[in-house]
């Protein structure tokens, strides 16, 4: 009895997967410290990213304030009354100057334009029958109405046939007893009355009144009174291939043209006059085209203004020629705008071919828009509106990056609790380069402007709430004032940049002089130009302690120049080209923004610190993924292997069991006798 008590026990006692899972438990804690590990890794990864976009936001609001059009950004107005049309409209940019000056605008410059000389359909068929007359719309059988009296009209009927009149338009409305008499000239309708007339009913069932171009045409006269219809009614059927489009002029079946120098090409059987105006309009041919309806012509506009004509040729074929626009008197030549402005030339009459108007007064844009013999003042101000507003978006920007950074790296006493990159000696570092640099001083500007405290950006006063952090903030009044009345030396204390370009000496290439500085330049550092003695260039720009970046092509040729291989600076070639390379050496002095936007360039490019350092947490990351799947690996195998083990165990006593039941029945079997 005792061995089947025991047996039973451990059978009733075991639980194989619980069993397991502490077998399991002890070698699974390495596995956990890793994804410990690697929580705490993610962690710093996604705060360092996120510093990194918060810095490019930074960056990019830095950037506008080390541009004249933002720091120096002026606004021009004019006096007209907002009630009045408008005689021009101007814009001034950051090299304008202030004041003011007096516009009077005579004339407005106008595009040319070729129209066709006359219709291009053959005139209205008035013999057949409506559905193939050559209406732009076709006539519906029913009836309409004049001076309420209904008219039929049959499809098959036609618009003036003497010899029918049973199936004449016109013989109906002249022998309807109204009064009304009808006829057709010069390919329109007219209709002639001693009294007024009225045209339609709601209840007409036929469209005719509208396909011949009656039903809203005028009605002139004061007796007889006269309605004519507002447009021909033969016309050109412009979906209609050109070969069936009822043109007046024969079109060869092939052929090609020329606007201004640009080639079309057209099959009569193929193209429809829509399709051909389309393509005209998609091409850099630089004219509109169009058709008149009413008048049935090809309207082609030059989209620029000025007196220069546009260029038509028939290379084969007469597709201009049918178009009727081909010779010189389809063309109304455009006119040039003619103004004044009392601070140039004397007052007296300047021309332009355009109506924007610019390089006449330094950094302001005329858009004339009406002529007015009376002067128009426009008014040159300083727009301080824009450059406070991106001086604001700096200081959002530059606070809520430095918040990040010091929640990020602050233990917090009281729940005992680091930051996630407590410590970190990159973001410290970022942390404090940028505290330094927006407290830097530019010397040798005027008004003693030297800092951005000098222009009311601080961190407040000391000592007050504001002041005790890195926190920005901006005296708004005391920034206006310094911007109103030194705009200049402002500018130059955010980020003119004073630059220069030397070419050094030893160079074995082919340039000999170089003059100007780069446009849009932010940094110092070199530009390699390679020549291969055949005239192609070759410039890489390597930033002061940065990383070459793609190279530019051009060329030169021996003794000239080259002022597109680096925009701004004017290359000049020695007098033979020879192979070999020259260096240019960029230096530059720029004021706060400049030099945080050299720093905050080199914290978020492409392999600067902040992607070295989020690389290196990323593949520490991916490191740890592998090592943690590799020891899982090695734990689902240990766990089938003791699965197995225990299945084999339950089997055994399995039989255990069954063996012990035999038994104790085979001793019961046995006391029974003895007893």
């Amino acid at each position: 009895m005792a061995s089947s008590f025991q047996v039973d026990g451990l059978i009733s006692g075991l639980n194989t997967a619980d069993i397991i899972q502490q077998l399991l438990a002890v070698e699974r804690q390495p596995i956990t410290a890793l994804e410990a590990k690697k929580a705490t890794l993610q962690q710093r990864s996604d705060a360092m990213r996120e510093v990194n976009t918060r810095l490019s936001a930074l960056r990019d609001a830095v950037t506008k304030l080390t541009l004249q059009a933002t720091m120096n950004a002026k606004t021009a107005t004019t006096d007209t009354p907002s009630t009045a049309a408008q005689i021009l409209a101007a814009t001034a940019g950051a090299d304008a100057a202030l004041g003011s000056f007096k516009v009077t605008v005579d004339r407005l410059a106008t595009a040319t334009v070729a129209t066709s000389t006359s219709s291009l359909a053959s005139p209205i068929d008035e013999t057949a029958t409506l559905d193939n007359a050559g209406f732009a719309i076709t006539p519906t059988t029913g009836y309409f109405t004049i001076d309420g009296v209904q008219i039929a009209v049959d499809v098959g009927d036609k618009l003036n046939d003497p010899t029918d009149p049973a199936h004449s338009i016109v013989a109906k409305i002249n022998n309807a007893g109204i009064g009304v008499t009808a006829s057709v000239v010069n390919n329109r309708l007219t209709l002639t009355s001693n009294s007024t007339m009225q045209l339609g009913s709601g209840g007409d069932t036929s469209n005719f009144l509208t396909a011949a171009k009656l039903i809203a045409a005028p009605q002139t006269g004061t007796g007889p009174y006269v309605i004519e219809s507002t447009g021909n009614l033969g016309v050109t059927k412009v979906t209609s291939y050109l070969a069936d489009a009822r043109l007046s002029t024969a079109l060869n079946a092939t052929g090609s043209f020329k606007i201004n120098g640009r080639q079309f090409d057209y099959d009569a059987s193929v193209d429809t006059l829509n399709g051909v105006i389309s393509r005209i309009n998609a091409s850099d041919a630089g004219v509109i085209a169009a058709y008149d309806g009413v008048t049935d012509r090809l309207i082609l506009t030059a989209k620029s203004t000025g007196s220069t004509s546009i260029a038509l040729e028939d290379v084969s074929g007469d597709f201009l020629a049918a178009m009727k626009v081909a010779g010189s008197g389809a063309q109304t030549v455009g006119q040039s705008a003619k103004y004044a402005i009392d601070t140039i030339n004397g007052g007296g009459w300047l021309y332009s071919s355009s109506n924007t108007v610019t390089g006449v007064v330094p950094g302001v844009t005329l858009n004339l828009k009406n002529t007015s013999a009376t002067p128009v003042t426009v008014t040159v101000g300083q727009d301080t509106a824009t450059t406070v507003a991106a001086v604001k978006d700096f200081i959002d920007k530059f606070n809520s990056t430095m918040d990040f950074i010091r929640e990020k790296t602050a233990y917090n006493s009281t729940t005992k609790t680091a930051g996630t990159l407590m410590g970190d000696s990159t973001v410290l570092g970022i942390e404090s380069r940028l505290r330094q640099l927006v407290c830097s001083s530019v010397y040798g500007l005027a008004g003693g402007i030297t800092s951005l405290a000098s222009v009311g950006i601080s961190t407040g006063a000391i000592g007050s709430a504001v002041g005790s952090t890195d926190s920005l903030t901006l005296n708004e009044t005391k920034f206006t004032e310094a911007l109103i009345n030194n705009p200049t030396a402002v500018a130059q204390l955010f980020g003119s940049l004073a630059g220069t370009l030397q070419l050094q000496a030893g160079g074995t290439g082919s340039i000999a002089g170089v003059s100007g500085c780069p446009n849009n330049a932010v940094e110092s550092g070199t530009y390699t130009i390679t020549s291969d003695g055949a005239g192609n260039l070759s410039a890489v720009f390597t930033p002061q302690g940065g990383t070459a970046g793609a190279a530019v092509t051009g060329t030169i040729s021996a003794g000239g120049t080259n002022t597109t291989l680096i925009p701004g600076v004017t290359l000049t070639a020695k007098a033979s080209l020879v192979s070999g390379t020259d260096t240019l050496q960029l230096t530059l002095n720029g004021g706060v923004a400049s030099r945080l936007l050299v720093h905050l360039t080199s914290m978020t490019m492409t392999g600067g610190l902040l992607d070295d350092s989020k690389e290196a947490s990323d593949k520490e990351i991916e490191q740890l993924n592998r090592q943690i799947a590799a020891m899982e690996d090695r734990l689902t195998a240990k766990q089938e292997t003791l699965q197995k083990k225990f299945a084999a165990l339950e089997v055994a006593m399995a039989k255990l069991q069954q063996q012990s039941g035999s038994l104790s029945a085979q001793l019961a079997h046995l006391n029974s006798q003895n007893g």
